[in-house]
């Protein structure tokens, strides 16, 4: 019982450590969006306030970006938020997505493959410590939420959704 409570010590610990790490990471993170991402901005500003894929309003509807789902969760942000500073709001909407994403191989790295909380974490961190990780996934693009989709993609994979069923 006691080695218990020693792992879970452990888990607890990593996963704090990984929470401040990252968030500290974003706080300080100095990098600037890509042009590409206020295309996006200005696209999803206009689906918002109803001009469907206009990148002026009243012209033809055009599709000027590369990213239509995320274009359309960013309009989300536009519909539902005040602030005109959506790109503090998608940065955190993305640093969300990261942490999910980060917390999870913690996870999977102490539950499913047994790797000390301790030991994982320090891998965790030192691939956080990539400045391209960081430029990559908070530059304002469709990233990381491409990153979350594929990562999560395996619980709703149509194999793993048939053993479900079958256990």
């Amino acid at each position: 019982m006691k080695i218990l409570k020693i792992i879970n010590s452990q888990l607890l610990i990593s996963y704090l450590v990984l929470f401040i790490v990252i968030v500290f990471g974003a706080l300080t993170y100095t990098g600037s969006f890509m042009d590409d991402a206020y295309i996006t901005f200005r696209f999803s500003h206009n689906i918002a306030d109803g001009y469907w894929f206009q990148w002026n309003r009243g012209d033809i509807p055009i599709e000027g970006f590369s990213n239509p789902l995320w274009t359309l969760i960013i309009s989300l942000f536009h519909f539902v938020c005040t602030t005109n500073n959506i790109d503090l709001v998608v940065y955190y909407f993305s640093l969300l997505l990261f942490l999910i994403i980060a917390l999870h191989i913690q996870y999977v790295a102490t539950s499913i493959f047994k790797i000390n909380p301790i030991f994982s974490s320090v891998i965790i961190i030192l691939m956080l410590c990539s400045k391209g990780i960081w430029l990559s996934y908070f530059n304002g693009l469709e990233t990381v939420i491409q990153a979350f989709l594929l990562y999560f993609s395996y619980y709703i994979s149509p194999i793993q959704l048939i053993s479900a069923t079958v256990e």
